[in-house]
């Protein structure tokens, strides 16, 4: 029978959950790969809820309508 070292089993351990840790993302947006799109659609007259359905629909996308809001104001708000 082997010999248990739990500091080199946790070495193992550790090791590996290092490899699997997923990186944080956070800070970009699913949006931003959509940017001229929403823009274009809401200035053509595209309500928000609309943009919603489109990129339900067609983007596979599932965000409120606040969301396209505040993220369509604060790129407007970059642009001027």
């Amino acid at each position: 029978m082997q010999n248990f070292n739990p500091l080199v089993v946790l070495a193992v351990v550790r090791a590996e959950c290092s490899i699997r840790r997923k990186r944080s993302t956070w800070g970009t947006s699913v949006l931003t790969k959509y940017l001229a799109e929403l823009i274009t659609l809401r200035n053509n007259g595209a309500s928000l809820a609309e943009i919603r359905f489109w990129l339900k629909k067609h983007k596979r996308i599932k965000v409120a309508r606040s969301t396209i809001k505040r993220f369509l104001d604060k790129k407007k708000a970059a642009v001027i």
